[in-house]
């Protein structure tokens, strides 16, 4: 399917009439009633398209602002990994209801993990961010990104392994001044 926008219309000719896309004739019908029938199902199915993109668009930009604003807020708690559904909502300015549904999306798609808590002593601004969870007695309050915490491990463990080295190398260098 191309990617330029498309134009349909209605061109008379003799005793019959013609579809057009962007100009050139794509259908010749022998009544009106049925080329500005079928007309309308072209640009319908053009107008959905057209939907279909915007959604797509929509979504990314939506998916890259709430991972934005997901590590911006981890990065204020001091790299803790689980950040307020809250403070999220408040930081990405979407509607409760989309942000939500993101993140249930996320969680059922591995990508992220709801934590539930207990309604005791929570802020206004958890309190305004709870999410319920399908399954669970109690909503959800913090979320943490999969993806986040695997590099989180990823990048601990390789300080591990340096730390063990460098400690090995600092034994041996001393076993080796040794009288």
């Amino acid at each position: 399917m191309s990617k330029e926008r498309k134009f349909y219309d209605l061109e008379p000719g003799e005793g019959s009439h013609y579809l057009c896309e962007n100009g050139v004739r794509i259908a010749r019908f022998d009544g009106l009633v049925k080329a500005e029938a079928v007309s309308e199902l072209y640009m319908q199915a053009e107008a959905a398209r057209l939907h279909r993109k915007i959604d797509e668009v929509y979504l990314e930009t939506r998916t890259e602002g709430i991972k934005a604003a997901y590590l911006d807020l981890k990065a204020e708690q001091g790299g803790l990994s689980a950040v307020s559904i809250g403070k999220l909502l408040e930081r990405t300015g979407l509607p409760k209801k989309a942000l939500h549904s993101f993140l249930l999306e996320e969680a059922r798609a591995g990508n992220a993990d709801l934590h539930p808590s207990t309604l005791i002593n929570l802020s206004a601004e958890d309190r305004e961010g709870l999410l319920p969870v399908p399954g669970s007695t109690e909503p959800a309050i913090t979320v943490t990104q999969r993806r986040e915490l695997a590099e989180a491990k990823r990048q601990q463990h390789q300080i591990d392994e340096l730390y063990f080295e460098r400690s090995q190398n600092v034994e041996e260098q001393e076993q080796g001044m040794e009288p």
